[in-house]
C-alpha cells in the first residue's frame, strides 16, 4: 500500500534523514544522550515530532497507515530514537485529542518541532488492583498521590502526560513537569523522579520512576478526562499500531544479514519474504475491520519473526555480535524491547502460544 500523496513527501523527507545521518551514527545514538538528543532535535528541525497532529497546529496531519509506515522506517535504522520520539508523539496526539484548546495553542506547534518535549506515563493504568497514582478533585484543580513506574524521555522532555484514577475508575490525563519538584520538608508537595534506570536494552531514553506526595495539578493543566475502561478499549483497537516496531526491528536484522556476505542467503531469502508477507497482512488488517483475535495472532506472529530474525543476525555476524557496539548486538535487545511494549493479558498469552 503507497502512502498517500500528501504525505508522501514527509515520509521521503522522514527517510532520507534516517539513512544520512540517523543510521551511521545509531550505535551512538545507542549509548550516548547527547547523540540521541542530537537526532530527536534532527526530527524536529524538519516538523516530524507531532505526524498524526493537524496541520494547523504544525503537525502533518498523517493518517494511521502513513504514521505506521514513519515509525517502521524510525525502528529499521534506531531503535532508541524510534522509542523516544513515539513516548513525545503519543502526548502531542493526547494534546490535540483533548478538550484543553489553550494546551494546544501553547504546545503542539513547539512540540512539533521539537522546542518543547513531552513524554507519557499512562502504562500503570494496565496493572490490576490498587491504582498506582490516584487522583483526587480540590479548589481549583486536582491532587495526585502515588507513582508512575515508568516513564521515558527523562532529561529529553519537560513535561509529562500522566494518567491517574479517580476513587470510582474514571481517569484524568493532565500535564505535570518531568523534572525533580521536592525539597526536604516531608510536609511540602513533592514530585521526585528516580536515577535513570539501568536497563539491558534502550536505557540511554532515560526511564524512571516517579513518586508524587499532594501535586497540585490546576484545571489549566487537564488534558481530559477519561471512562474506567477507556486503555483497555484503546489497546483493543490499536493492537497492531505497535507491530510498526517489530517489523522495522526485523528489517534492520536483515540489513545486517545482507552486510556479511554470507555463503548462502537461503536463511535471508526464507525471512525476508515472512517479513514483508507479515507486513502485507498487517496492512491490510490496518485498512480494515480485523477481527481483534486474528489481530493478536498477527501481532504475536510479529513478535515471533523480530525474534527470528535479531537472532538471525547474531548468528550471521558470529562472535562480534557479541560487542555492545555491533548493530547484531543493538537490534538483538531492541527486539526485547519491542516484543513486550504496550503488552496487555491478552497479548502475553497469545505471544507465548506462538512460540509454545
Amino acid at each position: 500500500m503507497q502512502p498517500n500523496p500528501s504525505t508522501s513527501e514527509t515520509l521521503a523527507l522522514l527517510e532520507q534523514y534516517c539513512t544520512d545521518w540517523v543510521s551511521p551514527r545509531a550505535a551512538e545514538i545507542d549509548q550516548s544522550s547527547d547523540v540521541l538528543g542530537e537526532a530527536f532535535a534532527g526530527l524536529g528541525a524538519r516538523s516530524l515530532l507531532a505526524l498524526r497532529v493537524a496541520s494547523h497546529w504544525g503537525g502533518q496531519g498523517f493518517g494511521s497507515l502513513d504514521y505506521w509506515q514513519a515509525q517502521r522506517l524510525l525502528a529499521r535504522h534506531s531503535g532508541s530514537l524510534a522509542f523516544l520520539q513515539t513516548q513525545h508523539q503519543s502526548a502531542a496526539n493526547f494534546i490535540a485529542n483533548g478538550d484543553n484548546d489553550a494546551l494546544k495553542q501553547s504546545h503542539l506547534v513547539a512540540m512539533a518541532q521539537g522546542q518543547r518535549g513531552v513524554g507519557v506515563g499512562f502504562s500503570h493504568l494496565r496493572r490490576r488492583g490498587k491504582a498506582c497514582l490516584e487522583a483526587e478533585a480540590c479548589d481549583g484543580g486536582y491532587m495526585l498521590n502515588g507513582q508512575i513506574p515508568w516513564a521515558t524521555g527523562f532529561g529529553f522532555f519537560q513535561d509529562l502526560v500522566v494518567g491517574a484514577t479517580f476513587s470510582n475508575g474514571s481517569l484524568l490525563l493532565a500535564l505535570i513537569p518531568f523534572q525533580n519538584q521536592s525539597d526536604s520538608n516531608p510536609s511540602t508537595p513533592n514530585l521526585t523522579c528516580t536515577e535513570p534506570m539501568s536497563l539491558a536494552a534502550l536505557g540511554v531514553t532515560g526511564t524512571v520512576e516517579m513518586q508524587l506526595r499532594d501535586w497540585f495539578v490546576a484545571d489549566a493543566q487537564v488534558i481530559d478526562h477519561k471512562p474506567m475502561d477507556w486503555l483497555e478499549k484503546s489497546d483493543r483497537r490499536n493492537v497492531l499500531k505497535a507491530t510498526s516496531f517489530l517489523i522495522g526491528c526485523s528489517e534492520a536484522a536483515l540489513d545486517v544479514m545482507q552486510q556479511q556476505r554470507l555463503p548462502s542467503d537461503e536463511a535471508w531469502i526464507q525471512l525476508n519474504a515472512a517479513v514483508q508477507d507479515c507486513q502485507q497482512l498487517i496492512l491490510q488488517g490496518l485498512a480494515a475491520e480485523t477481527a481483534f483475535d486474528k489481530q493478536l495472532a498477527l501481532r504475536a506472529e510479529a513478535i515471533a519473526l523480530c525474534h527470528r530474525c535479531a537472532q538471525a543476525a547474531v548468528l550471521a555476524s558470529g562472535g562480534a555480535a557479541n560487542l555492545l557496539s555491533h548493530p547484531a548486538q543493538r537490534i538483538y535487545r531492541e527486539a526485547l524491547v519491542f516484543g513486550v511494549s504496550g503488552q496487555t493479558r491478552d497479548l502475553k498469552a497469545m505471544s507465548l502460544r506462538a512460540i509454545g
